[in-house]
């Protein structure tokens, strides 16, 4: 699985889109934690981070380009799918969109892209 990661990051992409889009469209059943004070805010969060993860992989090792530029895409991309989501909760009648889980969303890519960066840096500053 970790050399299709990085031999097809773009499948793994769409793969990770499909299954976030399947995902957010059902309906949720009830379920124990139900009640629990924003824990769709923080399922948001996490979804979005890992899907930030997958973009950002994507990006940048399919793209050409400076490497800010790609980093700038897989970023933006996620943050663009985070509101193309709500908007596909918002048409349907079981589901709810609201601009504070566009937030989790957005704040989740953004997690991603720093967390990219600081192990990137990381990383490059090792001496083998």
């Amino acid at each position: 699985m970790l050399l299709f990661w990085h031999t097809q990051p773009r499948r793994v992409a769409l793969g990770a889109t499909g299954l976030l889009v399947l995902i957010l469209a059902v309906p949720v059943p009830e379920h124990p934690f139900q009640e629990t004070p924003l824990l769709d805010k923080w399922t948001h969060f996490v979804l979005f981070c890992a899907l930030g993860w997958t973009y950002l992989n994507a990006s940048f090792r399919s793209l050409a380009g400076p490497a800010r530029t790609r980093l700038f895409v897989g970023w933006g991309a996620t943050v663009l799918m985070g509101g193309l989501t709500e908007g596909l909760q918002r048409l349907l009648p079981w589901r709810s969109a609201e601009w504070l889980d566009a937030g989790a969303n957005a704040i989740g890519a953004t997690l991603a892209l720093l967390t990219w960066l600081l192990l990137k840096r990381s990383l490059s500053s090792q001496t083998l």
